[in-house]
């Protein structure tokens, strides 16, 4: 077996069998986060999708009725 070169193995008989643990690197990521899905959309895009609902809903009651 090896010798470590950090000084005597009978000073620190515990030096060997115990590793000191190095932290995780940190992950670091851009942009948006993933739990952001509380912010609102807008107003435009709203009044679009409400403007398309209506217009089929229009187009459905008109294409029944003929």
């Amino acid at each position: 077996m090896a010798r470590s070169s950090h000084g005597s193995r009978r000073a620190l008989p515990w030096a060997g069998a115990q590793a000191p643990r190095r932290a995780p690197p940190r992950v670091v990521r851009l942009g948006r986060a993933a739990n952001d899905n509380t912010r609102p959309a807008s107003l435009p895009a709203h009044l679009l999708a409400v403007a398309v609902a209506a217009g089929l809903a229009v187009f459905l009651y008109q294409w029944l009725l003929s």
